[in-house]
C-alpha cells in the first residue's frame, strides 16, 4: 500500500496510488474541501490534472480536470470563489499538481494555441514538425499564479501518467482504471 508517488509541502501530503500499489477499496470524492488535520480528499484520475491547494493546519482543498477545462478557465474561477469564501490568502497557499499528461501528449489545433495566447498563455504553448501542443500542468501553474499563489509554493509531480505504464494508469493508453491521488492536510 505504499505511494508511487509522494510530495510533502508543509501545508499538506499528496500521495499517488497507481498500478501496483494494492490500495483497497476507497472512497473517492471528485473534489472537496476539508478542515481537521489528517483528513483527506481522494480523487480518481487517470490522465486528468489532480490540483490539491492546502493552507497548513487550516484548509485543504481538492479537485481533478481535464485539459479543456484548464484552459477553459472556469476551475479556477471556482478555485477563486472557494479563497473568497473561505476566507483564503492566496499568498500562503501551497499547491501540488499529481501525476498527468504533459504537454507531448496533448496535440491542439492552431485556434486552441491562438485563444491561448490571447489569454497570457504562451508559455504553455508548443511546436514541433508542425504539430502544436498545449501543456496542461504549466496552464495550471499559470493560473494559480494570477490568483496569487507563490511559484515557490506550487509542486508538480515528476510523472506523465502515459509515460509511466508499468506505474500508473492512462486513460490516453486505454486503461480503464483510475490512480487515486490522496491530499492529507497538515
Amino acid at each position: 500500500m505504499n505511494p508511487m508517488d509522494l510530495l510533502s509541502p508543509s501545508a499538506l501530503e499528496v500521495k499517488t496510488f497507481g498500478r501496483n500499489s494494492n490500495l483497497p477499496f476507497v472512497q473517492v470524492s471528485s473534489i472537496g474541501v476539508v478542515r481537521t488535520l489528517g483528513e483527506s480528499i481522494r480523487l480518481s484520475v487517470a490522465d486528468e490534472i489532480p490540483l490539491f491547494l492546502g493552507v497548513e493546519g487550516s484548509w485543504l482543498y481538492g479537485v481533478s480536470f481535464s485539459k479543456e477545462e484548464a484552459l477553459e478557465g472556469e476551475v479556477f474561477a471556482r478555485i477563486k470563489m472557494a479563497f473568497e469564501q473561505d476566507g483564503i490568502d492566496p499568498s500562503k497557499v501551497e499547491a501540488v499538481l499529481g501525476p498527468s499528461l504533459t504537454f507531448s501528449h496533448c496535440p491542439v489545433s492552431e485556434e486552441v494555441v491562438e485563444k491561448a495566447y490571447k489569454d497570457g498563455l504562451r508559455l504553455a504553448c508548443k511546436g514541433t514538425s508542425g504539430v502544436k501542443f498545449i501543456d496542461p500542468q504549466m496552464v495550471t501553474v499559470f493560473y494559480l499564479r494570477r490568483l496569487g499563489v507563490k511559484p515557490e509554493n506550487i509542486f508538480i509531480s515528476d510523472y506523465d501518467t502515459f509515460e509511466n505504464p508499468t506505474l500508473l494508469y492512462s486513460a490516453l493508453r486505454g486503461d480503464k482504471e483510475k490512480n487515486i491521488i490522496e491530499g492529507i492536510l497538515r
